[in-house]
């Protein structure tokens, strides 16, 4: 079912974009730490190692407010 399979979708949250995530890629991406990635350097003409640092987090922080306030404080109603 194509609704079931949407709500297990795993989603990457960040200050650019909001993009699909596979989730067997957590600890490849996540967690800390250096990955080592393969790329061709233009300079010396062949492939060279590359370290970046895994810069996800597999957390996300929610804040639901319990009450909303009922009167507003102000200087005129602060208990002496």
């Amino acid at each position: 079912n194509q609704q079931q399979c949407q709500q297990h979708r795993w989603y990457l949250f960040n200050d650019a974009e909001v993009k699909q995530f596979d989730p067997s890629q957590i600890a490849n991406e996540c967690f800390g730490g250096e990955i080592t990635s393969k790329g061709y350097d233009q300079g010396s003409d062949r492939f060279l190692d590359f370290q970046f640092e895994k810069t996800h987090s597999a957390y996300m922080l929610f804040y639901e407010r319990i009450d909303t306030p009922s009167t507003i404080t102000t200087t005129s109603n602060i208990p002496t």
